[in-house]
């Protein structure tokens, strides 16, 4: 009788531990996609990954730019985020007339995916800015037709959902370089 009851427990125990393995099986196997075979298809944990990245981006950030030669200032940017839409909206202010960005500039827009948050210059523009921000926070991005002594400004530089630290070059007509960079910090709400 003594065997029969470690044998129920035994049972009881194995039926437990397969159950759960089931669910964890079952739940590693959700975030593997859609279910359509298709290898890039965007599962709903992608789409949410995505958003959740997004959004963790999206606000208020403020801080300074400094170039080359020691000059410096004040920086903004905002980030909006609709995860509905998957749209993104980013705008960065300098002051002063540095970098190709001179005070308050036309918001980039664009939308955001599984590879991080994609946005642009709208079009019909003589200059053309582009922007991304991939999902392990690193910025690359570049602007272009800005003047008739700039041909092109790029930016880049590595970020938390907290910090960016870009560094930036100005591409002048004649063949000189200027550079800096720009940090900013993500503000309370």
């Amino acid at each position: 009788m003594k065997h029969a009851v470690i044998s129920g427990r035994s049972r009881r125990l194995t039926l437990a531990v397969i159950t759960f393995l089931a669910v964890v099986a079952a739940s590693l196997l959700a975030g593997c996609g859609n279910g359509n075979g298709s290898p890039n298809a965007v599962s709903t944990g992608s789409t949410d990954a995505a958003a959740r990245f997004a959004t963790s981006y999206a606000g208020n950030w403020a801080g300074n730019w400094t170039d080359i030669s020691g000059t410096n200032g004040t920086a903004t940017m905002v980030i909006t985020t609709n995860a509905t839409t998957k749209s993104a909206t980013i705008t960065i202010s300098l002051s002063g007339n540095h970098f190709g960005f001179v005070g308050s500039q036309s918001t980039l827009t664009g939308t955001f995916d599984a590879n991080g948050i994609h946005v642009s210059s709208p079009s019909g523009l003589s200059a053309s800015a582009s922007l991304v921000i991939d999902t392990t926070g690193k910025f690359t991005g570049t602007a272009t037709n800005l003047s008739s002594t700039v041909t092109s400004v790029t930016y880049g530089g590595a970020s938390t959902s907290q910090s960016v630290t870009l560094t930036v070059t100005v591409h002048r007509t004649d063949g000189s370089t200027d550079s800096g960079t720009i940090t900013l910090t993500k503000q309370p709400v």
